[in-house]
């Protein structure tokens, strides 16, 4: 936004020479910004270069394309829609709008999603490409997504009558083949499915194996053919990788998605099964060196993309108890894409496992700092959660008594959002008043509240905020009701004869405390 008043003032010139300045300008900056990958920027000059020229049909491309990329998809469909208007039947427009259809399609079904918003989409991009294709059937990109967006659909023989016509017409370009393999790996799959599932015998079991041979024949061929038309695409390699993990071949599988992972570390192959099919950790550690070496050695390689390898070689190298180098991975994984925060895991949990707990407390602390709850989501999904939790409690309390009580509380948040009780919130809760952030304080001790309501220490301690530390006429009201309620439920349960030791003495004390602060309190 704040490049808008700059951009629209290039319009602002004198004559016509200067008005077509204004416009290389602009386009300079549209395609640099474009180039860069900061497509909401790309978009903005686009869009003013269409508002200034509406009939030149390149600036709604670029619009619409960059709208598109930085996921505006209504945006960019409603300016491809009023394009269209004003240049009714434009090629590149209709294809551009199927195209965006369907991105916009594949952005909803993410995760899984498959609802009427998704159907809507890939049936709007099949419609659109499909009017292209009768109309122009040479148009390659059209044909492809048409093809796409019918295998997306389910409408699988449609889908590879398309794509062979696409292979056949454009024998040269991957993309033809690509979906004529995705087709036939899905019946490759559901064949052997069926085998494992049914377990058919006799001439039912000899159909089924035959199927299930032919799909993958085809698949292996129409991969073969992908390749062999594109060596620089990982999407191709990966699904023959595929062919061989269903097919029980690990070590094809592995061979291929490494030549993958090789052109695109962000290919997306499964790598808990790689895990599982390397075995041994040096197996997995070897495969993973051997990817990084491999795109590393690339011209274009991008270490921020890398940083997907180097994290799993690091995790390989944990895995292996090679703490120290694992660390070093981890550390460099963070440093080239600070996305990959949970690095930092395993960087603590190393330098913990190595016996430098001040490195462990300090980095631990500061993966808290980054995200508290991806933090906690980590442990909660680990396996040795068991064993996790208390290293990371014995850093929180180390901390808490050499008195780092920012690093306590970081840590101690971690916890709260772990075990979810009442006594790990009111730790924090504590930790937080002490570092002096009252308002985080008042909101772990409501945390502790909504889990023991009757607790007369908390409903004295969460006063004590709203009395001493963030004091207002609503917030002194609050702390008033709040110290009533904690002297009345203490007397209540001290009366009950239920209580002993430890809690007898805490809502002894809890009493005291409540009773004196509603003496302070008084008539404010």
């Amino acid at each position: 936004m704040s490049h808008r008043p700059f951009l629209l003032a290039a319009f602002v010139l004198v004559g016509a020479a200067g008005a077509q300045e204004g416009v290389l300008t602009l386009q300079a900056q549209a395609e640099r910004a474009l180039a860069e990958g900061r497509f909401a920027a790309a978009a903005e000059a686009y869009l003013a270069l269409a508002r200034a020229e509406p009939d030149r049909v390149a600036w709604s491309l670029g619009a619409a394309e960059a709208l598109a990329r930085d996921g505006r998809f209504q945006d960019a469909l409603e300016h491809l829609d009023g394009a269209l208007q004003r240049t009714p039947g434009h090629v590149g427009l209709r294809v551009l709008l199927a195209k965006v259809n369907m991105l916009h399609a594949e952005e909803l079904g993410r995760g899984g999603r498959r609802d009427a918003h998704v159907l809507f989409a890939y049936q709007e991009a099949a419609q659109v490409a499909r009017a292209v294709v009768d109309e122009h059937p040479d148009e390659r990109d059209a044909r492809l997504i048409l093809a796409e967006a019918e295998f997306a659909l389910g409408n699988l023989d449609a889908a590879l009558g398309e794509a062979q016509a696409a292979a056949e017409r454009f024998p040269h370009h991957p993309g033809g083949h690509i979906v004529v393999a995705k087709v036939w790996f899905h019946r490759f799959v559901a064949a052997r499915q069926r085998l494992a599932g049914e377990q058919p015998k006799g001439k039912e079991l000899e159909q089924l194996a035959n199927e299930a041979a032919a799909a993958r024949k085809a698949t292996i061929a129409a991969v073969e053919a992908a390749i062999t038309a594109d060596p620089e695409r990982a999407f191709p390699h990966k699904l023959l990788g595929d062919v061989h993990a269903w097919n029980d071949n690990p070590g094809q599988a592995l061979v291929c998605y490494a030549k993958a992972l090789a052109i695109d570390p962000n290919a997306p192959v499964n790598h808990d099964w790689i895990g599982s099919a390397a075995r041994q950790p040096k197996a997995l550690i070897h495969f993973y060196q051997g990817a990084l070496d491999a795109y590393r050695a690339r011209p274009d390689h991008d270490e921020r993309r890398a940083a997907t390898l180097v994290w799993y070689l690091g995790r390989a190298l944990f895995q292996d108890k090679q703490f120290a180098p694992a660390r070093d991975r981890m550390r460099a994984a963070y440093a080239a894409n600070p996305e990959y925060a949970n690095s930092l895991h395993y960087v603590w949990l190393a330098s913990y496992w190595l016996g430098d707990h001040d490195a462990a407390e300090r980095e631990a602390a500061a993966y808290a700092r980054v995200s508290a709850p991806a933090f906690a989501d980590l442990l909660r999904s680990l396996p040795d959660r068991a064993q996790t939790v208390p290293i990371l409690a014995f850093l929180a309390a180390r901390a808490y008594q050499g008195s780092r009580i920012e690093a306590s509380a970081a840590l101690n948040h971690v916890l709260a959002l772990v075990e979810d009780s009442a006594e790990a919130w009111n730790n924090y809760a504590f930790l937080c008043r002490e570092a002096g952030r009252p308002q985080e304080s008042l909101t772990a001790y409501e945390h502790a509240l909504a889990l023991e309501p009757d607790s007369p220490q908390l409903l004295n301690d969460t006063a004590v905020i709203l009395h001493y530390h963030l004091p207002s006429p609503e917030n002194l009201a609050r702390a008033r009701t709040m110290y009533e309620r904690a002297v009345a439920l203490a007397q209540q349960q001290l009366a009950g004869g239920k209580l002993e030791g430890a809690d007898r003495t805490r809502t002894e004390q809890a009493l005291r405390d409540a009773q004196a602060n509603l003496a302070k309190l008084g008539g404010q």
